[in-house]
């Protein structure tokens, strides 16, 4: 099973900072959540925008592939096999304008941890996608290259 260190976003909008941090610190790319921020777009509203060129070219920039997908545009509607790749490789859940880190997924059920404090929060594939139906969200997958 994956182990992450995460950092507790350092400011209120660095969610996808924060996430991003961790997934970088396991290949031993230690970068400060400002350094981070630095390299993306803020929101029209605050946060970070995670589907948009400045995150791929970042994240190509330090070694990685990066996809985003709308929770209602995965590949063949199957979120399942989307987040089965994720789990293989990295990957992070959206719902609404927050960005969680995903730990690990095992039909039906994703553990995914919430930057904010730390924490990991169990939740069935169906939870998920009826809170992104209802807000929005989606999946980034990262991969090393």
């Amino acid at each position: 099973m994956k182990e992450f260190k995460i950092t507790p976003q350092e400011k209120y909008d660095f969610c996808v900072c924060s996430v991003l941090q961790s997934i970088l610190r396991n290949y031993n790319i230690n970068l400060s959540q400002n350094e981070i921020a630095n390299n993306l777009t803020p929101g029209k509203n605050g946060g970070y925008m995670v589907d948009d060129a400045s995150i791929g070219n970042f994240l190509f920039s330090n070694g990685f592939k990066y996809e985003h997908y709308f929770w209602n545009e995965t590949p063949f509607h199957e979120p399942d096999s989307l987040l089965q790749e994720m789990n293989k490789h990295e990957g992070s859940v959206s719902i609404g304008k927050h960005w969680y880190l995903l730990k690990s997924f095992k039909y039906p059920d994703l553990e995914i941890i919430d930057p904010v404090n730390g924490k990991l929060i169990r939740k069935s594939i169906y939870e998920v996608l009826n809170e992104m139906h209802q807000k929005d969200g989606g999946f980034g997958l990262i991969k090393k290259l």
